[in-house]
């Protein structure tokens, strides 16, 4: 695994599908990932979790007021809400093979 590098940005995931898809075309496979992320979204929207086991987690969480300083400078964040993700172990272990 190359580490230090450029993350893969969403042309080069839509490359790569087509590449795993072997004889799909690049529409069809940036098509595949816009359902994929619809459906995500979707699922967010009316459950705030989606969760693909052994895989990853997407979560709605809510956030506290906070007030701080940063330089010096007071600085309030209100209360919201903010998408979170989380990676599964066995997921994680397939990539690194550790």
């Amino acid at each position: 695994m190359k580490r230090g590098t450029i993350n893969m940005n969403k042309a080069g995931l839509i490359d790569k599908i087509q590449v795993i898809g072997e004889q799909i075309t690049k529409k069809e496979a940036e098509a595949q990932l816009k359902r994929v992320l619809d459906a995500i979204k979707e699922g967010l929207k009316e459950d705030g979790k989606v969760q693909l086991t052994g895989e990853l987690t997407f979560e709605v969480v809510e956030t506290k007021a906070r007030s701080g300083e940063i330089n010096g400078v007071a600085s309030e964040t209100p209360a919201g809400h903010k998408g979170k993700a989380k990676v599964a172990d066995k997921f994680t272990k397939e990539i690194v093979g550790e």
